[in-house]
């Protein structure tokens, strides 16, 4: 150990040439978006505060990076210096753009500091101070966590749904996400489902699938999860099919977080052919992957359940596929209560379709 601090103390003080990954931790998506540049030390007189510069970038990547700092600091303190200016630059480079499309949906409520302050202490191999920042970090720029997971760590399950109806109805389906902690209380099981609200006696016109409707806005609702497949199932005579992922407890912790903003999150008009349940989901998804890793779209005019549940198989390996069937799925009463309205059941945890669940669950983990 002592030689290879001395041997990055001579590379910092003789101002020779290394990669940047000798020095800070460098996620997969940092090399992804800029490689692992040249890093070069300089120490010219008069420079009081610690700079950088990236020249010479070229198809995405940096090939040198050139670092000013005074000679006087310390070795500590150089690496938290060089960290804060390539995170600066990482984040006006790459992040920024990313983060500021119109239709980017992301978990964790970080504004620019916030991640800049977690990407310093990430790149030196610390944890972030925030819970929350530091799971965002471990998703989205594809870093194991420095935290080591502890065998209490609670596991969570993804349920990828598509609902479907009588011949008549729901004939796309409807897509929506809900996490179930293993062996856990149903009472603290969610689904964000993704919807725009609508009564039993609203109809849909040819001028809203062309154009949209705007009095529909779509946004992503937070149920309990057995109250909302209860309501389908029972209510609504919809049959809710189920493809289960693994989630870890990083993505589970930024899904979470969500279920305690103040407002839900809107995605505009509702759009049949284009801003719809299966597109917000396919965002959602994207939130708790990696950058350069989000869903593959497809090339269809308009985003579908089936669709994106399977473009999400090839990113989370599917554990199980389910089926919470509709005890009257031949009548049909689908459009007969609003969409939005989801009633709390009793006693979620002898709900029928909780305890078929839970047989499965018991056997697979």
């Amino acid at each position: 150990m002592a030689n290879e601090e001395d041997s990055t103390t001579t590379i910092v003080e003789k101002a020779q040439e290394s990669l940047l990954s000798s020095q800070l931790e460098l996620s997969a998506v940092f090399r992804r978006l800029a490689g692992d540049p040249i890093l070069k030390f300089e120490h010219p007189s008069g420079i009081s505060s610690p700079q950088i510069a990236f020249k010479n970038r070229f198809n995405g990547s940096w090939k040198q990076v050139t670092f000013s700092s005074s000679a006087h600091l310390s070795l500590a303190d150089r690496k938290q210096a060089l960290s804060l200016a390539v995170m600066n630059q990482f984040y006006q480079q790459f992040l920024s753009k990313r983060l500021q499309k119109n239709d980017h949906f992301e978990l964790g409520r970080l504004d620019r500091d916030t991640i800049i302050q977690t990407g310093v202490r990430r790149l030196q191999g610390l944890p972030a101070e925030d819970r929350i920042a530091n799971a965002w970090w471990t998703v989205r720029m594809d870093q194991p966590n420095p935290v080591p997971e502890s065998p209490e760590t609670p596991k969570s399950v993804l349920f990828l749904t598509n609902n479907i109806g009588p011949a008549d109805r729901l004939r796309l389906g409807h897509s929506s996400l809900g996490i179930r902690e293993i062996g856990g209380d149903p009472d603290k099981d969610f689904t964000l489902d993704p919807r725009a609200p609508t009564l039993p006696s609203y109809k849909t016109s040819i001028r809203s699938i062309v154009f949209g409707d705007s009095s529909l806005i779509n946004g992503v609702r937070v149920y309990n999860l057995w109250d909302w497949i209860a309501v389908q199932n029972q209510d609504r005579s919809v049959e809710v099919q189920v493809q289960v992922h693994r989630l870890s407890p990083a993505q589970t912790i930024l899904l979470r977080d969500y279920t305690q903003w103040p407002e839900e999150y809107t995605s505009g008009v509702f759009h049949v052919l284009g801003n719809n349940c299966a597109a917000l989901a396919t965002q959602i998804i994207d939130a708790i992957l990696p950058f350069e890793g989000e869903l593959e779209r497809s090339s269809l005019p308009v985003a579908l359940p089936s669709v994106v549940n399977q473009k999400a198989a090839e990113r989370f390996p599917v554990i199980a596929n389910i089926t919470f069937k509709a005890p009257t799925l031949a009548s049909g009463n689908e459009g007969s209560v609003p969409n939005f309205v989801i009633k709390e059941l009793p006693d979620r945890p002898s709900f029928y379709s909780f305890r078929s669940y839970l047989d499965f669950e018991r056997n697979q983990f």
